[in-house]
C-alpha cells in the first residue's frame, strides 16, 4: 500500500456525512479499496475454474512465491495435479513465473519453477471512503453499476470460501468427538486461544451509523499503519475481514426478489 498520505488526506470530512439529508437514495457510500476482495467478475470465474485455484490463490497471498512442490505440500495434492492447475492459472494471466537456481550440491536436474500473483492481481491502492454522486449518463451509469455489483460480488465469493474454512474445520472436530482426548488436541490447536475464531453483529440506527463511521475510519487508518508496518509472517497469519450492510434496504429489496 502507499504510505505517502498527508494529514490532510487521512482526516476524514465531517461535512459530507453533516449535509447527506435523510433521503440519500441519490448517493451511494463507495468504499475504494483494490486488493484481494475486490478483483471483479473475470477474476472470480477464473479462480472457479478448478477446486485448487482458490486455495493455492490464498498460499501464494501469505507465501508470495511457492514452488510447485511447495504448494503440493500446502493444499495436499500431487505435484501433478498442482503442476497442471498452476499452468493453467498462468495461461489465465492469474500467476507469473521465474526459474529458480540449482542450490550446489543439490540432486535436481532442472531448476524448481516459482509462481505468485500477476501484479495485475497485486494492485493496492489507499482507502478512501468517499461519498459518490451517481453518474447521469446512460453508459457511466451502466459501467458504475456493473463495477458495483462485481466488487461486491467478489467479495462476497472470497467471504464464503473464507468461511467455508472454517466450516470443514468444525466438521473436522466433528468427526473425532469420539476419541475425545483427540477432539481436544485438535480444537487446542486450530480452534482455541489465539486461533479461537471472532463473530460480531452489532446493529445500528442511522444516527448511531454516523458516530460509527467516524470510528471505523479512525480505526481503518490504524490498521493500515499497523498493517505497513513490517512484513507478514506468514506462519502466523490471520485473516480480518468487516462489512456493513444497509440491512433496512436489503430486507426490504428480499421481499420484491422473492
Amino acid at each position: 500500500m502507499k504510505n505517502n498520505q498527508d494529514d490532510e488526506s487521512e482526516r476524514f470530512d465531517k461535512d459530507n456525512i453533516d449535509n447527506v439529508e435523510n433521503n440519500t437514495g441519490d448517493l451511494s457510500i463507495k468504499q475504494k479499496f483494490y486488493g484481494d476482495l475486490y478483483l471483479g467478475k473475470d477474476w472470480e470465474s477464473l479462480i472457479s475454474k478448478h477446486t485448487s485455484r482458490y486455495d493455492i490463490w490464498m498460499f501464494l497471498n501469505l507465501y508470495h512465491e511457492l514452488n510447485v512442490s511447495q504448494i503440493s505440500k500446502y493444499i495436499k495434492q500431487s505435484k501433478s495435479t498442482v503442476s497442471r492447475v498452476l499452468k493453467a492459472m498462468e495461461s489465465d494471466g492469474l500467476l507469473v513465473s521465474r526459474r529458480g537456481k540449482i542450490k550446489l550440491g543439490g540432486q535436481e536436474r532442472i531448476p524448481p519453477k516459482y509462481y505468485r500473483i500477476s501484479e495485475k492481481y497485486r494492485k493496492e491502492e489507499e482507502i478512501e471512503r468517499v461519498f459518490m454522486e451517481i453518474p447521469s449518463g446512460a453508459q457511466e451509469l451502466h459501467d458504475f453499476l456493473l463495477s458495483e455489483i462485481r466488487n461486491h460480488q467478489s467479495a462476497i465469493y472470497n467471504v464464503i470460501r473464507l468461511v467455508n474454512y472454517l466450516s470443514s474445520s468444525l466438521n473436522h472436530l466433528d468427526d473425532h468427538l469420539e476419541d475425545i482426548e483427540k477432539a481436544k488436541d485438535i480444537y487446542k490447536e486450530f480452534l482455541s486461544g489465539i486461533n479461537e475464531p471472532e463473530f460480531n453483529f452489532v446493529f445500528l440506527d442511522k444516527n448511531r451509523f454516523r458516530k460509527f463511521y467516524d470510528l471505523r475510519l479512525e480505526y481503518i487508518l490504524k490498521l493500515k499503519k499497523l498493517i505497513m508496518e513490517q512484513e507478514l509472517d506468514a506462519d502466523s497469519a490471520f485473516v480480518y475481514f468487516d462489512s456493513l450492510l444497509p440491512l433496512k434496504a436489503l430486507l426490504k429489496l428480499y421481499k420484491k426478489v422473492i
